[in-house]
């Protein structure tokens, strides 16, 4: 019965986490595509030869001269 008990809470643990992670990457993915917008709107005023290929559906994080990206952000 114990084993059970167990068995149920590891089950629970880990339902619970696997919610959580799922969650936590649908915020962070949609404040990247908050942060793109605004990093493409700034682009257009500061590079109008467009010499920074910078593109919506990349992670802003690896683009060229954006820095401090933490936590995602």
């Amino acid at each position: 019965m114990e084993a059970h008990f167990w068995n149920c809470y590891f089950i629970l643990i880990l339902f619970h986490s696997i919610i959580l992670a799922s969650s936590s990457r649908g915020v962070i993915s949609n404040n990247n595509s908050n942060d793109a917008k605004a990093l493409l709107s700034l682009k257009e005023s500061i590079d109008p030869e467009s010499s920074l290929e910078w593109q919506i559906g990349t992670d802003v994080c690896t683009w060229h001269g954006v820095k401090e990206c933490l936590r995602g952000r």
